[in-house]
Order: structure tokens, then sequence, then C-alpha cells
């Protein structure tokens, strides 16, 4: 029978050396190439992201340089134990420090997951990632370790897993082992890092045979108690390299202590060495205090577990209580199906509202290059209505001028009266013109 638990996110990982899931996975659960992810993946287009499908590729691109992005399938199914393989290759002219990765692991509340991430300065990470901060499982400065086998370009990761011990592979070569408990099963998905852009080929799940599955059903509970002895157990044998080390600090610390008491204090080399040792003693008796601490929380963990079964099992005659997990199980995955169909409803309508929104900006913005050209061209109209209104005004004021000093024939009709006075302007024209001649001739 199945034994539902929850385990709080306080429970540790621990790093291994070499390769500890020596399981073989051969049933495929997904092969995704990203030939028709409409309907699968998220496609998005606005000023942080564009995520879209284009040449049987998954092209993503992060403009937002403050945080990364998660991407998960519009539906996705929970994986416990598995192999997962994804490939993706960076813009080679981008941003140096751009960054990608797989997401596993992700709880459907949306608080907690697993990182597998690399970047162009051939560095990886591991972390758990949660609503409100990050947890390192990998070491180095922030949590980055160099690895020569990563491509500036283009990289391959795998992912192993069985029984909660995860083995990373980069290019075809191992590079981490580490153990995490909290974790029981999540969803697979894709990450994309600030001011970074990838382009993703493939991504496959693969899973075990039916065969394999029952068996691993039946042998759940042992296994579940087995994972807690060898955490238990690593976690002694830590605690007790740390001790072991630190009792040789101090033996080390009180001959530099003795040495110093002899040379008077004056050997300024034993002093800093003694201050080294002493830096290297308290470093160490923290870490001893940490392993302790977190070996308590797991055995206070499977004290707790070992509990939950036991009233599982005290009440398994009547199975309400499977049942009614079962019921409510269901009943929120129903729910999440629901929200996440609203959800790509919300994202389709706001891409529709954005490039609703960019046409009519193009339109507004024509509609302001027209409007600006035809104020220039009436101002132009305005001018030459201007200058006309004037001329008007002159012969209009020449016209006054004559009819008070020249004696015009009643008969004469308004347009007579004009054509005549137009014909003495010109005369009047032709005679100064005529003068001016004359008095250049003169002139020479």
């Amino acid at each position: 029978m199945k034994i539902f638990f929850v385990v709080f996110s306080f429970m540790c990982a621990l790093t291994l050396n070499a390769q500890e899931v020596q399981k073989d996975f051969t049933k495929t659960l997904l092969s995704e190439d990203f030939e028709n992810v409409s309907e699968k993946w998220p496609q998005i287009f606005n000023a942080d992201n564009v995520f879209l499908t284009q040449n049987s590729h998954y092209e993503l691109l992060r403009n937002s340089k403050k945080s990364g992005y998660y991407l998960l399938p519009k539906i996705s199914d929970e994986f416990s134990n598995f192999e997962v393989t994804t490939s993706f290759i960076f813009e080679s002219k981008g941003n140096a420090k751009q960054s990608a990765g797989i997401l596993i692991m992700a709880q459907k509340s949306g608080n907690g997951a697993i990182l597998v991430e690399i970047n162009r300065k051939k560095e990886f990470s591991i972390r758990k990632i949660y609503t409100d901060r990050t947890v390192n499982i990998t070491s180095g400065e922030d949590g980055w370790e160099k690895n020569s086998n990563i491509s500036k370009e283009n990289n391959e990761i795998v992912i192993k897993t069985y029984k909660k011990v995860y083995d990373v592979y980069i290019n075809g070569q191992f590079v981490k082992s580490f153990s995490e408990i909290e974790f029981a099963r999540g969803s697979i998905g894709l990450y994309i890092g600030p001011d970074s852009k990838a382009t993703f080929d493939f991504l496959k799940i693969k899973g075990e045979e039916k065969a394999d599955v029952l068996q691993t059903e039946v042998t759940n509970e042992k296994n579940e108690d087995e994972s807690f002895a060898q955490i238990i157990i690593k976690l002694k044998d830590q605690l007790n390299a740390k001790i072991k080390e630190s009792e040789e600090l101090r033996v080390k610390l009180k001959n530099c202590n003795i040495s110093e008491g002899s040379s008077a204090g004056t050997d300024t080399a034993s002093m800093r060495i003694r201050k080294n040792l002493e830096a290297s003693n308290n470093k160490l008796q923290l870490e001893k205090d940490d392993i302790m601490l977190r070996l308590a929380k797991v055995i206070a963990e499977k004290e707790k577990l070992e509990k939950f079964k036991n009233e599982i099992q005290a009440n398994q005659q009547d199975g309400d209580i499977i049942i009614n997990l079962t019921n409510l199980v269901n009943s929120q995955k129903i729910k999440i199906s629901d929200l996440e169909t609203k959800n790509t409803s919300l994202n389709e309508e706001s891409n529709s509202l954005f490039l609703e929104t960019k046409d009519l900006n193009e339109k507004l913005k024509k509609a302001r290059t027209d409007l600006d050209s035809k104020i220039v061209k009436n101002l132009f109209l305005e001018r030459d209505l201007d200058s006309l209104r004037r001329q008007v005004k002159a012969l209009s004021d020449t016209l006054n001028r004559l009819q008070k000093g020249t004696v015009v024939q009643e008969t004469l009709t308004e347009e007579e009266k004009l054509n005549q006075l137009i014909e003495k302007e010109r005369l009047e024209r032709v005679k100064r013109k005529e003068d001016e001649e004359k008095k250049k001739k003169e002139g020479e």
C-alpha cells in the first residue's frame, strides 16, 4: 500500500562525489521536439519575454535583467523516478553571463523545485528554489562551479534520479551527485536566465517499465526507511569527520600557542598561523553545529513519518483515510486544471490585447503624421490667402482713388471700370519702365 506523507522544506541535501544512480530508465514518458508546442508550452510576446516556436525549436528570450523565468507545460505531469534530457544553444552574440537550464521536482503549490543551470562562463549550479529564497546545493561563489566540459553555445543536460538520489551529467560527462529527500515527486520544466536568449532543441523524459513500478510500490515503505537510514548514516559520518578535523586543529593550535610562548610573542609567522587555525576551528565548529542540527531534524522527521504510518495502518481496515486523501487529490487536480485553463486563456487574451494595442499605436502614429502634414499645408494656404487679401485691398484702394479723381461714365459696369483701372495701371508701369531705360541711356 502507498504511504502518503509530507516532508518539510528544511530537510537537507547531501552532495556526493561519485555516480549513485545505477538504475536504467527504458520507457519513454515524454519526447518533446517542439514542432507543435502552441497547445503544450507558453507562447508569450511582450516587453519582458518572447517565447515562440520557430523551425522546430523553442526560442526563449528574457529581456528583464532582474530575474530569470520558469516555464512549465500548460498541462504538466508529475514524476518521481526518471531520466530527463534537454539540449539548448545560447545566443552567441548576446550577454556573456547568459544562463539557461532545466527545472525538476516543481511542486504544484508553486513553492519548491530543483534547478540545474548552465551559464556562458562555463559554470553550472544546482539550487533548491522557493518563492522566498534559494538554497545552493553546489559550492563555489553564489553556488556556481566551474566545469571545462561546458560550452559557450550548445549544451546538453541529463539528470537521473532514483529513490531521491540525483546524478547530473553535462555534455555526456558526470559532474555531480546529491540526495534530496524533501521532494517526493514533481513537474519538469525549462528555465531562461535574466538578459538571456537560448534555443531549446528537445526535452525527453524516460521512466521505469511497468513491472519495475509495481515492484517499487510494493517495497515503497521499505525504501523510505532505507532512504532515511542512509541520510542519517551519511550525516553521522560527516559529523564524525568534522569532529576529528576539529580535534586535529585544536592540537595544532595548542602546539602553536606553546611555540609562540617560547618565542616571547615576537614570531609574527606563528601568530598568523595561530589566527588561521583559530578561524578554521571556528568554521569547523559552525559546520559541526549545522550538521548536528540537520541530523536532529532528520531523526525528528523520521519519527513523525513512523507515527503517521502507524496511524494509517491503524485505520487501514475501513480505508477512510486513503479514500479521503485520494478524493482530495483528485479534487485539487481538477481545481489546478481549471486554474491552468483560465491562466492560458488570460495569457492568450493578454497577447491579443498587446497586438491590438501595438496596431492602434501604429495607426495613431500615422494619423499624427498626417495631421502634422495637413497643419503645415494649412499654414501655407493661410499665408497665400493673406497675400491675396493684401493685393485685393491695394487694388480696392487704388480704385477708390481713381474714382475720386476721374469722371467715369455712369453707363460703365463695375467690371468695365475694373478693367479700365487695370489697363491704366499697366500703362503706368510701361511708362515708368520707359523712363527708367531713358535715364540709363542718358547716364551712359
